[in-house]
Parts: structure tokens; sequence; C-alpha cells
């Protein structure tokens, strides 16, 4: 079908005399081909296409990028920041009307929707573009009718399979929103220089408005886009533009401006307001007065954070100047009344072999794979914007080579340069009309071949299949438990999982992690303020509370990590399970082994795995790292399992455990990074104060404004701690506020009646208000259980002094006599330092 009718075109009505200089460019150009209702089925059957590939080779459920979004949105986690707000309430949207699980469903299937709609909005992007700057050409021509369409199309496929983009549609996040919101913003500013219509530019205003407050990439793209225009004004590319009419012009400044401060402040408030109905605010400490200077920093924070300096010298030399370079010349080279320069021609090859190996599948060429630490460009946003300017390179490269092999007519170009020579045969080489098709096919193929291979892998669905059933497992173990206390890779998806089912388990991280709370966050759900004062250390702090004081609230825990502090303490270890531990009594013996075996199976697939390659790269580096956590935890547990096996006597368990754990960790290349990290975390841990150790260091060393601190909280959840009352009597005491310290001092009998050094400091009280009979009785009461102190002999040596002081002076005189008392040294240290 391809090369069978020749395409011929006028050049007399264009034709200025032989003029082949750059004065060329400014004569009359044509209104560009229109976009057809054909063009729009083209685009629809492409977005289809992707989607139906999409479907067929990626993994079928949550994946791990989108984990933390789904969480927020879900309602589980509070936002981290103001960005992006449309998204959350796009999400929360969905979440409230179909629930967590189906939720997450949806949102996942919406990501692999959202390659397609990519491909459709980028394909008449594209079509619209390349019309545009390739103006010439017959608009009923053989250009237009298929070889444009091939180009678009082969150009959009190449975008929407290219790294950065298929990975931000493995689900709905923000950052799919973000480049889709992108990708619409610049059709409509195409759009614009394509029709001219004065709706097509309202459009791309308000469009950027909200990308603007979203993304500085917004702002960006306007004066880009402003930039275009002029440049394409000022070359007789928009003579089509109802903005060329002068009062049109004029009257339509105002309303463009309207419309960008529209979309703007809608986004801006979009983004406050989810902020603030989200618990943004309590969960970050803030104040709503501080949201104007965290949203300019937040703003400032995604160009600082978006690349490295070698990110965005790198990223420009490979997108942004070929992009410049392909939109600049694109149009000369594709002049059918030249000659193609054969330098030109050799740029053009250059520029699609540069761009072509960053949307290729061949991962080790991806710039942005270089340098893994730091990663050269962190934002995906920014990935997916220099995918678009490569994919555009790439697109005028296609149009130079097809108007070069189909649309230029050598007998004509031969006729109008050299009209008295010798005539050119009407019939091409039959072997040419071949090669043309052939040529053809074999370009689209080879490109079409080169992104879908990467697109295609199975170890990659292997290992998210792998940890899916993780997830699942470690849901089905926790049973009950409120709190599980893990490394923070997964914790994003283990509450996602509970939440699902209906529970509402909680992860604590022992460790830092982009999926783990932050302490802050962490305090707002703690039980009652003693926790809440553990947890604002962090959540190793928080499990040596519990350990050590709350053993009840052990009952209501899963742990992951943790087992040094039984080992320190030299209790016996929680029974633990195929992924995680529980207290004794919540799992049954056969429930045990059952888990237990689950374990074996989640090792065996994970070994597997390697004995069939093991993971592969370009699965990236956040699949890959979680994987390796994975197979790092069942490691640790299977060691304490043998070491519980071989304390009970079971050698050969205890053996076959450490068979297991030996092959995960040979087959581990992280496990050097990950032991660091947990020596580092114990280290902390031993450093760190639970809030009752904190309390006994300060009534050791008499801190008693230390010791109150740390009291306060602990009251709060056991109003009878005689400790803590300890510590907030004695530090009343200290500020001479002795009604309330006689209180608190009183409240430690209710559990320590025989503790010698309350009586003592209860009878040196009342020794300061006067009261000498109470005092003298309480002095005794303390002498009584402990005779040999010289402490409280001195106490009542004083009482005694003090009342025969007051018989002498008369009862007038006790004040005066109690202030000389009053003179003496500080009230008595708590002897020993504990209450017990």
């Amino acid at each position: 079908m391809f090369g069978k009718k020749k395409i011929r075109y006028d050049y007399d009505a264009d034709y200025d005399g032989g003029d082949f200089g750059e004065n060329s460019l400014n004569t009359a150009l044509p209104p560009p081909a229109p976009i057809t209702k054909s063009d729009v089925l083209v685009a629809f059957c492409l977005g289809a296409v992707v989607v139906a590939f999409a479907w067929l080779v990626s993994f079928h459920g949550v994946h791990p990028s989108a984990w933390k979004d789904l969480a927020v949105g879900a309602g589980l986690r509070a936002p981290d920041s103001l960005f992006p707000g449309l998204w959350r309430i796009i999400a929360r949207a969905v979440f409230g009307v179909f629930g967590v699980g189906i939720g997450c469903e949806a949102l996942a299937i919406a990501g692999k929707v959202s390659l397609g709609v990519m491909a459709f909005v980028t394909y008449l992007t594209f079509r619209a573009m390349i019309s545009l700057v390739i103006r010439k050409l017959p608009a009923d021509g053989y250009w237009n009718r298929r070889l444009a369409r091939i180009s678009s199309s082969v150009a959009a496929f190449a975008f929407v399979c290219s790294d950065p983009i298929w990975s931000v549609c493995q689900a709905f996040t923000s950052s799919t929103f973000l480049v889709l919101l992108f990708l619409l913003t610049t059709m409509f500013w195409v759009r614009f220089y394509h029709n001219g219509r004065l709706s097509s530019a309202y459009m791309a205003m308000l469009m950027t408005g909200i990308l603007s407050a979203e993304s500085p990439i917004g702002i960006l793209l306007m004066a880009v886009g402003w930039s275009i225009y002029s440049v394409l004004f000022n070359n007789g590319f928009l003579v089509q533009v109802e903005l060329v009419n002068t009062f049109v012009k004029q009257n339509s400044k105002w309303p463009l401006t309207f419309f960008f401060v529209g979309g703007l402040l809608a986004g801006i408030a979009a983004n406050v307001l989810g902020f603030i109905a989200f618990d943004g605010l309590a969960a970050n400490a803030l104040a709503a007065g501080d949201l104007p200077v965290r949203y300019a920093v937040r703003l400032w924070h995604l160009i600082s954070g978006a690349a490295t300096a070698g990110g965005w010298i790198i990223g420009s030399g490979l997108s942004v100047m070929p992009f410049v370079l392909a939109l600049t010349l694109v149009n000369r080279a594709t002049d059918v009344e030249y000659f193609l320069k054969y330098q030109i021609g050799l740029a053009f090859f250059a520029v699609a072999l540069a761009v072509y190996s960053q949307m290729a599948s061949l991962q080790p060429l991806w710039f942005w794979t270089w340098i893994k630490s730091p990663v050269m460009v962190r934002s995906p946003l920014l990935l997916a914007v220099f995918a678009f300017m490569m994919a555009v390179a790439l697109l005028c490269s296609l149009a130079v080579l097809w108007v070069d092999v189909y649309c230029r007519n050598n007998r004509t170009l031969a006729e109008k340069m050299d009209p008295d020579g010798a005539s050119v045969k009407d019939d091409e080489p039959a072997w040419k009309r071949t090669f043309r098709p052939i040529l053809l096919v074999a370009v689209v193929a080879a490109l079409v071949a080169g992104v879908v291979p990467g697109r295609i892998q199975p170890t990659t669905n292997r290992m998210l299949g792998i940890m899916r059933d993780y997830v699942r497992e470690t849901v089905d173990e926790a049973g009950d438990a409120k709190w599980l206390f893990t490394d923070g890779s997964y914790d994003c998806a283990l509450e996602l999982e509970s939440a699902r089912r209906g529970g509402s388990l909680t992860c604590v991280s022992l460790l830092p992690g982009p999926y783990a709370r932050s302490a802050y966050a962490l305090q707002q759900i703690m039980p009652d303020a003693e926790d809440r004062l553990s947890a604002e250390v962090g959540g190793p702090n928080l499990l040596r509370t519990w350990e050590r004081d709350k053993p009840e609230r052990l009952a209501e825990c899963a742990f992951q990590l943790g087992f040094e502090l039984w080992r320190r303490s030299g209790k016996a270890y929680p029974p633990v399970a195929g992924v995680l531990a529980r207290v004794a009594g919540k799992m049954s013996a056969e429930e045990l082994d059952a888990s237990i075996k689950r374990g074996y199976v989640l090792a065996e697939k994970i070994l597997s795995l390697y004995t069939d390659g093991g993971p592969t790269p370009i699965s990236g580096a956040m699949v890959n790292d979680l994987f390796l956590f994975m197979q790092w935890r069942l490691a640790r547990l299977a060691r304490v399992r043998a070491e519980i096996f071989d304390v009970s006597e079971q050698t050969e368990r205890s053996l076959e455990e450490v068979r297991i754990s030996d092959a995960l960790d040979d087959q581990n290349e992280s496990l050097k990074r990950i032991i660091e990290g947990m020596t580092r975390l114990r280290e902390l841990t031993m450093r760190q104060m639970t809030p009752r150790e904190g309390l006994q260091f300060a009534l050791v060393r008499a801190d008693f404004a230390l010791a109150r601190r740390y009291a306060e909280p602990i009251l709060d959840a056991d109003p009878d701690d005689p400790n803590a009352n300890f510590g907030m009597g004695m530090s009343y005491f200290m500020q001479e506020q002795f009604g309330r310290a006689e209180e608190y001092l009183a409240r430690c009998l209710k559990r320590n009646s025989k503790e010698p050094a309350i009586w003592n400091n209860i009878a040196v009280l009342q020794l300061r208000t006067g009261r000498l009979d109470e005092a003298k009785k309480n002095a005794e009461k303390a002498l009584s259980l402990i005779p040999d102190s010289a402490e409280v002999k001195d106490t009542l040596a004083q009482i005694e002094r003090a009342i025969a002081a007051a018989a002498t002076n008369g009862v007038g005189k006790v004040e005066s006599t109690t202030n000389a008392v009053n003179k003496a040294d500080a009230p008595a240290k708590k002897e020993g330092g504990d209450a017990k």
C-alpha cells in the first residue's frame, strides 16, 4: 500500500523566482493541517493499545511506589507536604466511595488507564506540533494522511513506554497526576499555536495556573510557552492566531491573566484546605499562619531537590538541547523545495540516537541511573519533562526522514534549479518505490522493538508478587495486634492491607525510612502522655518503655525487630512465627507451626528467584531495596527461631533455621549496609532512656526539675506510681509549694507504705509548715523502718528542737522557729535514690 501513488505538489504557487536562501522562511506559510476525527480515532486506538499492553505485562496489584500516597489518601497517614492537594482530594473521594480495599485496586487500575490517556494526549499534541512546523506539504497529501500519523504514534508510544512515564503509571499516584497535568497543559499550549483560538489560550493559561500551584515547572512552562509563541509569531508561523489582530490582543490580556491567576489560586486553595482538612497542621506541628512561608519553602525545595547539578547539566544536554535543535531546524530540513544538507541530516541522526538511547530498554544508557548516590534526578515530574522533550526531538527526526524519503520530488527540484537541463524520467525506478515502504516498516519496527522489551519484566512482577505475599502473611500473623514494631520499609503497605481487612494495625518503625512515621506523628497516636514522651525520642525508646514498664501493652503488639531488648534483660524470647513474633499465649502451637511453614515457603520463593538469576536492576532501586529488606528480615527471624529451638533442645529444627538464614544472607548484597544500620540502632537504643529510666536517673541525681518532666506523663497513665509521685512532690518542695508537695508525697504511700524516705520527707514538710506533732509522728515512723539512718535521726532532732522552742516561746513563736529550721539544708534526698 505504501509507495504506489506518487505525491506531487504544485510548487509554482509558492515559488518566488528561485530564492533558495534563508529568506524563504519569512514567506507566507499555508495554514497547518487540521486535526481531524481520524486523528482523534488514531489517538484513541493508540491509548487502547497502550492500556492493553500495560495490563498484559504489568504487575496486578499496588506497586510499592504508591504505598505512601495511598496511605495518605486513605487517611491512614497525615500528609507531610502541602502538595499535591488536588490529588489527595481525588484519592480521598475514591476511598470514601469504594473503601480502602477496592479503592487501592481502583487506583492501581487507574494508573494503567493513565498510560492510555497520556498516549492519547501526547499523540494529539505531537500531531498538532508536527503539522504546525511542517507547513508546505500538501494538506491532503501522503504525509498528512499517513506519515505524520505514523510519526506521531511512534513518538507517543516511545514516550509512554519510556522508563520515567511507565514508572509513575504503575498506580495513580500524586506523580501520575502531576505528569498528566503537565501533558494536558502542554497540549492546550500546542493547540493554541495550531488553531489560533483564544479559547485554547484561555485553557492553556488556566491549566498552567493549576500546574504552577503544584510545581514550579508550571511557571517555567508558562515562560517557555510565551517565548515559543514569540518565536513562532516573528517567523510567520502563527498567521492563523487570533492574537495577530491588535484589537483582539489588547482585549485578551486581562482575561489571559485572570485565567492564570484563577487557576493558580484554585490550586493553592485546594492544597492548603486539603492539607488542613487531612490533619496536616497537627501532624507537622504547624499553625495556619505558617502555611504561606511553608508553601514558598516547599516550592523552593521542589526546585533545589529535583536533581543534582550533574542531573541538571546532563538532563539538559540530552533533552533540552536536542529539543531546541530539532524544533529550530525541522522546518528548514523538511522543506521540499530544497536539498537537505548532509550536515543537517547528520545532526538529526545524532539527535535521534541520543534521545532514543534514553527512551529505549537499555538501562545502562539512561542518564538518571549513571550515578546512584545521590540519584541524579529525584523528581518524577522533571524526568517526565525531560522524556517529553526527547520524544519531541525523536518526532522531528522521524519527520526529517520521512519527508526526505517520501515527499521530495527530485524531478521537480531538478527542473526548478536547472529549467534548461536534461529532462528527468517521470517514473522513478521500481526499487525506489519498493525501498520506501520497507524502510518505513523497518524503522517503525526497530523503534517499537527497542522500547517494548524493557516493559516486559517477569522477574520484577515475580518480586512484587513475593512482596505482596509477605505483606499479607504479616497481617495474617499479626491477628488482633494493634501495634507492629518494624524496620519501616513496609509500614504503609501493612497498614493498607490491615485497613482493607477492617483492622487497625499501626506500624512503629525502629529504623528511619521513607514509609516510617516521624517521631512527632508517632506521638499523636499514643494512648497516654508517658507513651507520647517515649515516642518523642522514637520507636526504640517506646519499645523499651513497654518491655520494661508496661508488659500489659506487649499483649497488643507484634514484633519484627527489637529482640535485643529481651536478650539484654535476660528474658526468654517471645514466640517467633514465620514473619513476626507475639507474646506467649497469643498464638497456639498449631498456629505457630503453620505460620513458620508459610515463612519457609516465602524463603524458598526468594531462593528460587536467585536460582533463576536473582533480582533485576531494571526493577528500580525502590523495588530492589524493599525486596532485600524483606529477605533480611526473614533471615533475622529465622536466626531468632534457631536460638529458641536450640534452647529447647530441638536441634534439627534449629539447624534448619540456620540453613535458611544462611542461604538468605549469602544472597543479600546489601546485608553489610543493613547490619551497619542495625548496629547504629543498637548504639542509639543503649543511649536512650525510657521515661521511667529518665525519672530514675533524675532522682539519683536529685535533679527534681528533670524528674518532674518525666513524672508528669507517667502519672497521666498511672496516678499512683510511687517514683513519679515522689519526683513531683520533691519538685514542688524545692519551689516551696509545700501543700502540693505533701499531696504527691502522700500518694507514694499507697503502694509503698513502708518506704522510710517518704515518711521522712513528709515529716520535713510538716516541720516547715509548723505541724510539729504530725512531723514527729512521721519521723518516728521512718526511724522505726530504718533505725540506723542518720538522716532520719537528724530530722527527728530538728523536730524536737522546734517543739522545745515552741514550748519556751509560746505558740505564737512557732512560725519563727519554723523559719529557723528552714535555714537548714535542702530536703533530704530520697534514700538510695529509689522508692520501692
